[in-house]
């Protein structure tokens, strides 16, 4: 009898160290169902699938540029995020002009900055987009060198974490061509990612602030595509009809688009939010399962900031602490009724508490996330036998032409975004879990459980045993 108990004893102490060591193998991880069940996503035709081969959406938001908000890089700013805005994505937006970040005197500031982004999310079981964020520079041709030893980097660290997308080049600018430009640099980046990741998402910018997207279906890359997307960037007030026809071309075509980045107001991340273009767009991007992300989480005093300025930059905002689009965004992604009007509450007094720099720059005003482009401008057609666009220079911004504007076209009939991560291509909801509750760790904590109940069993009958042996 004595054997039998030691043995019960002994079985119960391998199963607790066998659940201590698997619990610890988690690391910090927050399994919030999100990374944890949808594991590494991948590109299907026009679309991202989770790790099951269901699709599935990405939606969330966009830092602004780090280099001047960095104090918003925290895991309470982005749980909070995560848990009160339903979003499963955020984007570390890193400037790379000599002023603005990656290539100025604080380049390793700012990769510790990076590095402390990716940490939190992957703890937090989101996301998260390593943003190459040319927009000054124009071209990204210009900081290959450097975006070669960044992402070589960066891809080489976290090259079998699933939590990853790499955006290669933000909103390439004319004189910048995806023939010239943007396509040579793709195919010369792509290779070195893929070296570390392998199953990588890689999202590749294209012309014009990120509008030409069917310039890569006329002309596509020379290197293996496998889990490349195109960026598409839009912003309500500016870009309208021509754009979401633009898209839906693109779409159809078979090409896999991700927003990035998109705002409500006008192309310079200011002016006026236009909610109902914007709904327009989202209801479109919700039909095609198109992943987006809103920009900008900070506290800026302009229309595209969520914050209003002087917030808190650690989460737990109120209503009174959120700006008109972020009061909007926030309900839209919860699936909640939006708000139209603005709010009535007073804006605080602005503070500035930086965490890389002292102070703003002085001689370089941060540039807005993108240049205005004219409200009717048509739909670009590039042509397949000599690979060149037509253009005409318009208030200094080179605008394609067409022959024909396009028509207008009216705006989906799908309802608002459903409000849970995953998305069925039939709009039903799918649920994935590793376990009846959707927590990873049911399995851990039941074999925990049975083993201390075996050691209550043994404890219970050597005690008994010992009180007859007394008696």
């Amino acid at each position: 009898m004595r054997k039998f108990i030691s043995m019960i004893l002994l079985v119960a102490i391998i199963m607790m160290s066998v659940t201590y060591i698997g619990s610890s193998a988690n690391g910090n991880i927050d399994t919030a169902g999100i990374v944890s069940v949808h594991g590494q996503l991948r590109v299907e035709g026009a679309d991202i699938v989770d790790q099951h081969g269901n699709p599935y959406q990405l939606k969330g938001m966009s830092s602004h540029g780090i280099y001047w908000f960095p104090q918003f890089i925290n895991k309470g700013a982005i749980k909070e995020l995560r848990d009160n805005w339903n979003t499963n994505v955020f984007r570390l937006a890193m400037y790379t002009g000599e002023s603005e970040g990656y290539t100025s005197a604080n380049k390793e500031q700012i990769w510790q900055k990076i590095d402390e982004g990716i940490q939190i999310c992957i703890e937090l079981d989101m996301y998260v987009i390593v943003d190459w964020h040319i927009l000054a520079d124009k071209t990204p041709l210009l900081r290959k060198e450097e975006a070669i030893e960044f992402f070589e980097h960066f891809s080489k660290k976290y090259g079998d974490v699933p939590n990853i997308i790499y955006e290669i080049c933000n909103e390439p600018n004319p004189p910048a061509t995806w023939i010239n430009d943007i396509k040579p640099y793709a195919e010369e980046i792509i290779p070195i990612i893929r070296q570390n990741a392998p199953d990588s998402i890689i999202a590749v910018g294209t012309a014009q602030w990120s509008q030409l997207i069917e310039e890569p279906i006329l002309t596509p890359l020379d290197v293996d595509t496998t889990n490349v997307m195109y960026v598409l960037h839009f912003y309500a007030n500016t870009h309208r009809d021509w754009l979401r026809n633009s898209l839906t071309k693109a779409y159809q075509a078979g090409l896999p688009v991700f927003v990035t980045e998109f705002g409500m107001c006008n192309a310079s991340g200011d002016g006026e939010n236009n909610y109902e273009q914007t709904t327009r767009w989202l209801n479109l991007l919700d039909e095609y399962n198109i992943s987006y992300l809103k920009w900008n989480l900070s506290d800026k005093r302009e229309a595209s900031s969520v914050l209003k300025p002087g917030t808190n930059p650690t989460g737990g905002w109120t209503e009174n602490d959120l700006t008109e689009s972020g009061i909007w965004i926030r309900n839209w992604f919860n699936g909640n009724e939006n708000p139209i009007t603005p709010p009535t509450t007073t804006t605080p007094a602005p503070t500035t508490t930086p965490a890389l720099t002292t102070t703003a720059p002085t001689t370089t005003t941060p540039v807005p996330t993108t240049t205005p482009a004219p409200t009717t401008a048509p739909v670009p057609t590039v042509s397949s036998s000599s690979n060149t666009t037509s253009s005409t220079v318009i208030e200094n911004t080179s605008i394609p032409t067409t022959a024909n504007s396009p028509t207008e076209i009216s705006s989906p009939t799908s309802t608002a975004p459903n409000s849970q991560r995953v998305i069925a291509g039939d709009g039903s909801t799918v649920t994935q879990s590793a376990n009846s509750d959707g927590n990873p760790n049911t399995g851990v904590r039941i074999f925990a459980g049975f083993g201390f109940v075996l050691i209550s069993a043994g404890v219970a009958y050597a005690t008994k045993r010992g009180i007859k042996r007394k008696e």
